[in-house]
């Protein structure tokens, strides 16, 4: 036994190496399409598209700009806590390692879709902003991010939307109080003018250091555009392995397999030179008679 297996070694191990090769490929398919339909709950956000359009259409069939971006902006004030949104290591085992070992907002959820997917409706400001944003794109509207505060914090993100020739502020986190509402969907640039009527729309004591600073992003800029980047990356990685298991399954066997099959159908040829040439040879009486039927 042991002399036959190292005789056979060399065979033994091409063989674990195909049947790992294989389970890789089939596990890893299923995991990016795991991936893939946990991230991107199209159903939900589809569903959800059609809700907010409904809600402000009018009985003439033309939609309210003004009412479909108030009922969005509700909707995450209503329906989403302010714990932050993160992947799983299931989820995303790459940004998670990055999340774990070198900082916690590299694991956070960037991209709208997925954070739209998830399940407990979690998200900080600058996600429910990126979500809220992501909703709104199909009406073409200009925007930009507003920042209260410094970007790395602490601060707080929201966005300015520009209709009717004019920038309206709206944020998809804080609940302005009642008798307040109607400076809550005022331009920021007024309400910076009129500090006392910023401080009305939030708590004075929690917000007054980040008042001091306020930023604005480029109309129109894609939201955390290199965490964005990070994320399409690592996304890409767990979509591609599938692929490359499978060049790595082909390549293996025309490697391995095709020079076999190439052996067996030369064999068979000259094997069948080899009788045609036997039956040549042979006398006319001895040769094997031929059925017609």
């Amino acid at each position: 036994m042991y002399f036959w297996l190292l005789k056979n070694i060399s065979l033994i191990y091409k063989h674990i190496r195909t049947t790992v090769l294989i389970i890789s490929l089939v596990l890893s398919t299923v995991y990016a399409v795991f991936v893939f339909k946990t991230n991107n709950n199209t159903e939900k956000i589809t569903t959800l598209k059609t809700k907010l359009l409904a809600s402000a259409t009018k009985p003439n069939k033309t939609l309210d700009t003004f009412l479909f971006l108030k009922n969005t902006n509700n909707y995450f004030q209503s329906n989403y806590t302010n714990n932050i949104n993160s992947y799983t290591f299931s989820e995303n085992p790459l940004t998670w390692l990055l999340g774990k070992f070198v900082w916690d907002y590299f694991n956070a959820k960037v991209l709208p879709e997925h954070i739209l997917s998830t399940k407990l409706n979690d998200g900080i400001c600058s996600q429910k902003t990126i979500a809220f944003l992501f909703l709104i794109k199909d009406l073409q509207l200009n925007h930009r991010l507003v920042i209260l505060g410094k970007p790395e914090g602490p601060g707080h993100f929201l966005c300015g939307v520009n209709y009717n020739n004019s920038w309206h502020l709206f944020d998809p986190t804080i609940k302005v109080k009642d008798e307040n509402k109607h400076f809550e969907h005022r331009s920021i640039d007024a309400l910076i003018k009129n500090r006392d009527t910023l401080h009305l729309l939030y708590d004075t004591i929690k917000y007054k250091e980040i008042f001091k600073t306020i930023n604005f992003s480029k109309v129109n800029e894609q939201p955390a555009k290199k965490m964005v980047i990070v994320h399409t990356i690592s996304f890409a990685i767990i979509y591609c392995l599938p692929i490359l298991f499978l060049f790595l399954v082909i390549k293996y066997l025309y490697i391995h397999l095709a020079p076999r099959l190439l052996d067996i159908k030369v064999s068979q040829n000259k094997n069948t030179r080899h009788k045609k040439r036997k039956f040549r040879n042979t006398e006319p009486n001895q040769r094997p008679e031929i059925s017609n039927s």
